[in-house]
């Protein structure tokens, strides 16, 4: 369930997800189910994920999102179609040890390249790449 505020500068949601991992024959009985309520297939999309973290960090542990105020920093290009959108998105932990909500804040902006530049020049580093299709 994706709950989504639009305001004019910057796009914040509240979302709770539940995510899991299927084999052909789970997704393609998921896929009917879903065509059966409504659902339209709107295409297919290729997406890259960078993740931020800053300069001083050298591992994992040090910015593990399990403690309330930490979050996540993320710069992500969704080509679909052929057109390109580039966003920039945090995730920040409301409750202790809880993955499965948190307050989201996401802007979209015109450049991938210009957006890690501009978090690099503040003291940022990619240290996480993640490609889905």
């Amino acid at each position: 369930m994706k709950l989504l505020k639009n305001h004019s500068k910057y796009r914040k949601k509240e979302e709770v997800e539940i995510r899991a991992i299927l084999d052909s024959e789970q997704r393609a009985v998921l896929e009917t189910k879903l065509t059966e309520r409504g659902a339209k297939f709107e295409g297919k999309a290729q997406i890259t994920d960078i993740y931020l973290c800053p300069s001083s960090v050298n591992s994992f542990e040090e910015i593990e999102m399990n403690k309330v105020g930490s979050y996540s920093l993320r710069i992500r290009r969704q080509i679909t179609d052929g057109q390109e959108e580039v966003s920039i998105n945090t995730k920040i932990i409301t409750t202790e040890g809880d993955h499965n909500a948190w307050q989201e804040y996401e802007i979209d902006v015109s450049s991938f390249d210009a957006a890690l530049a501009i978090f690099r020049a503040i003291g940022f580093k990619p240290f996480f790449y993640f490609g889905k299709r």
